[in-house]
């Protein structure tokens, strides 16, 4: 899509990043949780983490959104790796959602390549991302961009369920 414009995001984008995080939970992971945990979401809440995130901005962090006529459809957030065993040349993908109604489009690809772009700029040589294991749809997208699995694994308990997810790995000086 020629008319997407990728820039970094402002805190006025906190409520169109977190309609497009909690429409895109509901409709890509559908079936892999279970469905009241996905009802409950709140575009309201993440609205909120949005805003305090976008207004303290950690060193080495950034966020983008994918604009398209005017509104968000996408955004990505990157940084500092926060995993335990990480060294200081690691930098994460800490979330990439696309708009369900535009997946496919090449907006995911855009918002990657900006922030890989990113980490790099921040003097990262490699990076790291978390998947759910069940998203494969997610894992396809990252494996055709040339991540691949390391073998570490995490679960992450939620109220009534696990989140099991596959950590994914690029060496940014391959880009």
């Amino acid at each position: 899509m020629e008319n997407i414009v990728i820039r970094e995001a402002t805190r006025q984008d906190a409520k169109g990043i977190a309609t497009v995080h909690v429409k895109t939970w509901q409709y890509a992971y559908q079936g892999l949780m279970p469905q009241e945990n996905l009802n409950s979401l709140s575009i309201e809440e993440r609205m909120q983490m949005w805003s305090e995130i976008l207004k303290t901005k950690p060193p080495k962090t950034q966020q983008f959104v994918a604009e398209f006529n005017g509104s968000i459809v996408g955004f990505c957030a990157v940084g500092t790796s926060r995993d335990k065993d990480a060294n200081e040349r690691t930098g994460e993908v800490y979330s990439i959602y696309i708009d369900s109604q535009l997946m496919r489009k090449g907006i995911g690809t855009k918002l990657l390549k900006k922030g890989l772009g990113e980490l790099k700029s921040f003097a990262f040589s490699q990076a790291t991302l978390w998947v759910l294991d069940t998203n494969r749809s997610g894992r396809n997208f990252y494996e055709k961009h040339g991540w691949k699995t390391d073998g570490e694994t995490k679960t992450e308990k939620r109220n009534n369920f696990d989140l099991r997810e596959l950590r994914y790995y690029k060496d940014l000086n391959d880009m």
